[in-house]
């Protein structure tokens, strides 16, 4: 009898909770987190989704993982999370204060059971992705965390990755959920950060590993020279440990030359930008970690040796000082097959971009090759020292030139309209053009009259001008001018070929407004004018624009529509715009 109890106790008891199962798995896809208000925020330049957390809204460490996965609900049109473009607007989840966010991130009970958050766990490798900025795009977490904590994470995850660094396009990714991260990340040891620009290290996840021997000579660490940027986002017992052995192999440890730091200004504040603006991501402020198989890592300053990620997986490190040397170079190189190492003083700039262009896995570069041609009725013709295309699909084209001190970069509607034709302009050096005024374009219609013209033109005119053809006599003969300007008549309807020829006779010349293009009418009135085409230099040896009209001194007469863009553009240049 108690046998048979305990089996329909145990029967009811299991159906019980099969029933609930089901429920639970729906509450897991289902579930409403409390939610948080949002605000409105437009992007900076130089801002990343970082930097306006943080900074701009005060978000803790811990709160990024929660805020990023919000961010992307609530901007599903943000396709790329570190490349954000300037004036860009977004939805900035509002932090709140630390109460909150832990109750919005808590799952809600279904009775008595606890739901826990639910992610999709996958993740497929894109074209040009490495691991630490897929974890940097997912999580939203420091360079310190993803490779002390999360990378750990993930290769627990996914046992049959032996090389961090070497992950294909397509392959899936099991990524650990938010919760999982934030628990390890809470526990996780504050790691030592290292005081020279090349450093060796071992793997945080685990305080009990030991260091593993590296293949070279253990060197003293040289002299961070801005050592801030590294130590602020480090605890202070972190900054207080030994410094990691150092691996730049004979390294120099005296004063760089004025000429070598200004060569690495140089790159931060043009070439890095400039391989930004192809898609790359710069680095060069805090510390660039790399890990190594077995547990060994190593970390660069890259505020003395700034590191370009590509989109295409290819890094660029900007040894400028020579601080790497040699052995390590081959040593990185090989350990590291996507990274390239430019060592030594780099003062011409056109030699460090076409060794970086070289070895950035593009499909197509093209130097001083035959201008790009676009457009409609306005043509241009995009001239640069190279042309790169970044796949086959040619679909994406980048122009890019370097500028001397003095030149002034394109103007932001020359910009925008050969975006229109997926061409980008990217600029190394220059003079900003400064922020265009955001006027309403005024463009004048002429509404093809003649006198509407004159009288913007301010040229003098007469109209409906009586001129007599006979003197004295019983019989008079006249003509009513429509348009009178010296001795030209202007009109659109032709007298009679007598009446013609006595204007003729008194030296009128009658045009037929209907029959000549407004061109031939301007000569015949002895005005001086530029075009048609109106052919312009937008940027010398860089940009000529082409359009369906014609100047004259600080007027434009535009014959045919243009694109928007353009005459934003001659509007902007001062030119006063009329339509014919």
């Amino acid at each position: 009898m108690h046998v048979r109890t305990a089996v329909l106790l145990a029967a009811l008891i299991a159906f019980s909770l099969s029933a609930l199962a089901a429920d639970i798995t729906l509450v897991k896809h289902a579930r409403r987190a409390k939610t948080l208000p949002s605000n409105e925020y437009v992007v900076r330049e130089g801002d990343t989704l970082r930097k306006i957390l943080m900074e701009g809204y005060k978000a803790k460490e811990e709160d990024l993982p929660y805020l990023y996965k919000r961010f992307r609900q609530e901007n599903p049109s943000i396709a790329d999370l570190d490349y954000i473009p300037a004036d860009t607007k977004i939805m900035i989840p509002m932090r709140g204060d630390a109460k909150t966010i832990q109750e919005a991130q808590k799952p809600q009970p279904r009775e008595e059971f606890e739901v826990k958050e639910v992610s999709s766990n996958e993740y497929v490798i894109q074209q040009g992705e490495y691991l630490a900025k897929i974890l940097r795009k997912i999580y939203g977490a420091s360079d310190e965390r993803i490779f002390h904590e999360y990378i750990g994470l993930v290769k627990k995850l996914n046992p049959e990755i032996t090389n961090p660094n070497l992950i294909i396009p397509g392959q899936k990714l099991r990524l650990p959920e938010i919760k999982q991260v934030l628990t390890a990340a809470n526990h996780a040891q504050t790691p030592t950060l290292p005081s020279s620009p090349v450093s060796a290290t071992t793997s945080g996840v685990r305080p009990e590993n030991k260091p593993t021997p590296l293949p070279f000579p253990e060197v003293a660490a040289t002299k961070s020279h801005d050592r801030e940027d590294i130590s602020a986002s480090v605890s202070p017992q972190a900054q207080a440990a030994t410094p990691a052995p150092s691996i730049n192999q004979g390294a120099s440890t005296k004063t760089a030359k004025a000429g070598e730091f200004q060569d690495l200004r140089v790159v931060k504040g043009s070439v890095l930008p400039a391989l930004k603006a192809l898609g790359g991501t710069q680095r060069d402020k805090g510390t660039y970690y790399m890990p190594v198989t077995g547990g060994t890592s190593m970390s660069i300053n890259t505020s003395e040796v700034p590191v370009m990620e590509l989109d295409t997986g290819r890094k660029i490190i900007f040894d400028l000082n020579a601080q790497i040397t040699p052995e390590m170079k081959g040593f990185i190189e090989k350990a590291f097959p996507s990274f390239t190492i430019i060592s030594g003083s780099q003062r011409d700039l056109e030699g460090l971009m076409d060794k970086v262009l070289n070895v950035s896995g593009y499909f197509s570069i093209n130097k001083d090759a035959s201008p790009l041609l676009v457009g409609s009725e306005e043509k241009l013709r995009f001239f640069g020292k190279w042309i790169v295309y970044k796949d086959f699909s040619r679909r994406n084209v980048f122009v890019v030139n370097l500028l001397g001190n003095e030149e002034q970069k394109t103007p932001s509607a020359i910009r925008s309209y050969a975006g229109h034709f997926g061409i980008d302009l990217i600029e190394i050096g220059g003079k900003d053009p400064g922020r265009a005024q955001k006027k309403p374009i005024q463009v004048v219609d002429l509404k093809h009259s003649y006198p509407v013209l004159f009288n913007r033109l301010k040229i003098p005119f007469e109209t409906n001008k009586e001129i007599a053809l006979t003197k004295g006599g019983v019989v008079k003969i006249s003509y009513k001018a429509p348009v009178l300007l010296g001795n030209v008549i202007l009109t659109d309807v032709m007298p009679g070929q007598d009446m013609v020829a006595m204007l003729g006779q008194q030296s009128f010349e009658v045009l037929n407004m209907n029959s000549m293009q407004l061109d031939e009418v301007l000569k015949k009135i002895g005005l001086e004018f530029e075009g048609p085409p109106l052919k312009m230099t937008v940027a010398q040896g860089r940009t000529e624009l082409e359009i369906p009209g014609l100047q004259l001194g600080g007027n434009v007469i535009l014959l045919k529509n243009i694109d928007k863009d353009i005459t934003a553009y001659l509007a902007a240049s001062g030119m006063k715009v009329l339509a014919w």
